[in-house]
């Protein structure tokens, strides 16, 4: 519970607001220079007492002690507030209190919830730290055990169709079942979604267009890196397609972190799991990789954080890793200073999630997107990943943007078995 209690050292409460703060002047000079109507006028206090870092720790456990659900310390850390931390009010008036002469009366200070102690003011919402910091906090504890680690994503994107006038959205479906078992293999399964217009608009211009149902894309020359590549043409079609799997091969790749480093069952046991080992551990595969001419060098400042980020989320969204290293790349994300709140969202998929976004940006810092990661308040296990990249203008248009996205539906560890469709290939099958 360390980054819980520091999450609660953070949230600082607010002080009493202006107007409390003159009724309390105006009350005690009232008290002193006030005509008394009887003798012996009682002085009584109303308190409501900031706790210190030390009680709030205690009162976290025993609130732990007695079972208190997730929901409720998250709507706690959500806000900004500790149900014990709130402002330190003393208000001074004549006359007798409602519980007798001599009582003195603890309160919450005005615009707390009682059932929460959390603030109402209309404004506070977490910042990205608090976000990220208490997802850590949960996506700690959840569970790893189980026969499969499973992986169900939704992804999708938008495409300038053929003749530049309108955009398409395709989607894809995409499962990773890995076992730790020798003799159970991992397999892959996959689907297109098919394709349609983005928006009313598009749909309208579509129209226009004949209401195609596939679209050709011919393949075009790309330079990169100092080489120089064509890509293969490709159809686009509205129908889905059918259900693929195929049969990685054991102890194999999982998926990249960067070009030219696959990331293996054994490397992945071997990330660190506390958040500076992790970056600094990040730094090294990438300034290993920029030697041997795969990825371009780490470079500096904003542009590095971003590709820290980047391989963060990475780890989060996409791999097999221990609650420990998982909660690590939340904690890593949390101390990179272009990060910022977004705050409750709604996800491609309709899940209602908190957001917290960073800016993409070329290395001479001009502006290519954004970049959104949504994460499940009570949970902490990633929901959604959002880009949307400023394109090319369009023909007619001013302009547009792309927009693509990864949805996660399930991850974690399960007892549960895959569902493989009759199509099915092995390693041997890659090139047929």
């Amino acid at each position: 519970m360390d980054d819980l209690n520091a999450v609660r050292d953070l949230l600082a409460a607010p002080p009493p607001s202006p107007q409390v703060s003159a009724e309390g002047r105006a009350r005690l000079v009232a008290s002193f220079t006030a005509q008394p109507t009887a003798p012996n006028p009682q002085v009584n206090l109303h308190l409501a007492t900031q706790t210190s870092p030390r009680s709030r720790r205690a009162t976290a456990e025993a609130g732990r002690r007695r079972g208190a659900p997730r929901t409720a310390r998250w709507t706690a850390l959500g806000v900004g507030l500790l149900g014990a931390a709130s402002a330190v009010i003393v208000v001074i008036t004549s006359g007798t209190a409602p519980g007798g002469p001599d009582s003195t009366t603890l309160a919450q200070p005005p615009s707390a919830d009682a059932s929460t102690g959390s603030s109402a003011r209309p404004d506070a919402k977490p910042s990205a730290r608090q976000i990220l910091l208490a997802a850590a906090t949960s996506v700690a504890r959840t569970s790893a055990n189980g026969d499969y680690w499973v992986n169900r994503v939704v992804s999708g994107s938008t495409l300038l169709a053929p003749n530049g006038k309108y955009l398409l959205e395709q989607a894809y479906s995409e499962e990773l079942w890995a076992s730790p078992e020798a003799g159970k293999p991992t397999w892959l399964i996959t689907q297109f979604l098919g394709a349609k217009p983005a928006t009313p608009e598009d749909k309208e211009a579509w129209r226009a267009d004949g209401s195609p149902k596939t679209w050709t894309y011919p393949g075009k020359r790309i330079a990169e890196g100092g080489r120089s590549f064509v890509t293969e043409s490709r159809t686009v079609t509205a129908a889905a397609g059918p259900r693929e799997a195929r049969r990685e091969v054991a102890g194999g790749s999982l998926g990249m972190l960067t070009n030219g480093e696959p990331m293996t069952p054994d490397r992945l046991g071997k990330l660190p799991a506390t958040p500076e080992e992790l970056r600094d551990y990040l730094e090294s595969v990438i300034k290993k990789q920029a030697a041997d001419g795969n990825v371009p060098p780490l470079g500096q400042g904003r542009h590095a954080d971003l590709r820290i980020y980047d391989m963060g989320v990475h780890i989060i969204m996409r791999f097999p890793v221990s609650p420990k290293v998982r909660a690590a790349a939340y904690r890593m994300i949390a101390s990179l200073p272009g990060v910022t709140a977004v705050g409750e969202v709604t996800d491609p998929l309709g899940r209602r999630g908190r957001a917290v976004s960073i800016p993409r940006t070329t290395e001479t810092g001009e502006s290519e997107g954004v970049d959104r990661l949504v994460v499940d308040a009570e949970t902490g296990l990633p929901l959604a990943l959002e880009n949307t990249a400023w394109g090319p203008s369009r023909q007619g248009a001013a302009g547009f943007s792309y927009f693509s996205y990864e949805a996660v539906k399930k991850t974690g560890w399960t007892d549960e078995k895959p569902d493989l469709p009759a199509n099915r290939r092995g390693p041997e099958d890659a090139a047929g």
